[in-house]
């Protein structure tokens, strides 16, 4: 389990990726470091609508998982993947500290293993 806190940047509309299977990114923006980073996470299935209950701007703290897989392709040739996704969200005030009435959002990551793009 990971967590990054920063400020809420994006939110992507969600995507069918199959007909059995969506998903919805959304990017926060890290200023800890000397440089910002801007991490994308995404949301699957059920949870999509998930970040609704954001805008940019807010600060928020995710919790994530780091999912990684091997696809060969149809010429065979391997590829790897990685994702971060997101299973917890908690809003966060200026000072980076949980709001008193924070928006606490915790939900389950299914994950499709017959997709080899869980993204």
């Amino acid at each position: 389990m990971y967590t990054l806190k920063g400020e809420l940047k994006t939110i992507k509309d969600k995507v069918n990726i199959t007909y059995s299977f969506s998903k919805r990114e959304f990017v926060v923006t890290d200023n800890s470091g000397q440089y910002p980073q801007h991490i994308i996470f995404e949301l699957i299935q059920d949870s999509c609508g998930v970040i609704d209950s954001y805008k940019v701007g807010d600060m928020i703290e995710v919790y994530f998982n780091i999912r990684g897989r091997e696809w060969v392709s149809p010429s065979k040739e391997i590829k790897y993947f990685n994702t971060f996704n997101a299973w917890k969200i908690t809003e966060m005030s200026n000072s980076g500290m949980v709001k008193a009435d924070a928006k606490n959002v915790v939900f389950d990551v299914e994950e499709d293993e017959d997709n080899p793009f869980p993204f």
